[in-house]
């Protein structure tokens, strides 16, 4: 028997039947205790870190800023890489997503940086780092460490999507764009000697896309403190064979 319980935009692909041979019921709030099978919210709450990986942040300065038609030129450094919808900056391997009862919060780390350029004179925006429980982006710009950069539009919410035949679960942070900070265009203009701050309404939401992945497994056995923290629940006797046959894609509430 498959178990969905929606609470505003929540959907979920049709291979999501699989769960019902698996065993296995998400959901993304808990139900009453005889609503159900035995819960790994029956657990004792357990506080835990978890290592994240993945896509990482996806933006497009140029585009929204529209930084051509004065003169700024955005390439990719490092680590990053320019894509279809922008420059990409991947999560770097200390990034860590921190829980006990729910998502309690975390640091998204970014590997590589963004360089902006006019003339003779050069920027790079590095060390991008996203908070989890806050989305509050921030960044080294131009060697001064700690700028803001902006803040995720809604940083208390979260799509997880999972694919059939994988512990892991992607955690779509920014889909609803960031908004800049007045401190990054300041930042920009003072290194590039650009007048942005004039140009760019204050707290201008651009789109982006921060993508990050977390195992649900530890080894061969479900986490399931991180499984509850994420408001996913599933019948324990299922296993991690019931683990890898989800196949869902929920909103939930960080």
């Amino acid at each position: 028997m498959v178990i969905i319980r929606t609470c505003g935009r929540r959907f979920f692909s049709t291979g999501a039947i699989v769960l019902a041979a698996a065993g296995i019921v998400f959901l993304a709030d808990p139900l009453p205790a005889q609503a159900g099978p035995v819960s790994v919210r029956a657990e004792a709450v357990q506080r835990g870190e978890s290592s994240l990986a993945g896509a990482g942040l996806t933006l497009d300065l140029d585009s929204a800023l529209d930084l051509a038609a004065g003169g700024v030129t955005v390439t990719a450094v490092s680590a990053a890489r320019k894509v279809d919808g922008g420059i990409n900056l991947k999560v770097d391997s200390a990034s860590k997503l921190t829980y006990a009862e729910k998502i309690t919060g975390g640091k998204v780390l970014l590997q590589g940086g963004i360089q902006l350029s006019k003339d003779s004179k050069k920027v790079v925006v590095s060390k991008v780092s996203v908070d989890i429980r806050t989305g509050s982006v921030t960044a080294t710009v131009g060697g001064r460490a700690g700028t803001r950069i902006g803040s995720v539009v809604e940083p208390g919410s979260a799509e997880v999507v999972k694919n059939k035949g994988t512990n892991t679960v992607t955690l779509k942070l920014a889909e609803q764009g960031i908004r800049l900070a007045a401190d990054f265009s300041k930042a920009l203009d003072a290194a590039l000697g650009t007048a942005l701050a004039d140009q760019v309404d204050a707290d201008t939401a651009i789109e982006a896309r921060l993508d990050v992945d977390v195992d649900l497994a530890d080894g061969d056995k479900p986490n399931a403190a991180l499984i509850s923290a994420l408001g996913l629940d599933f019948d324990a006797d299922g296993g991690s064979a019931a683990l890898r046959d989800a196949d869902v894609a929920v909103d939930i509430s960080l």
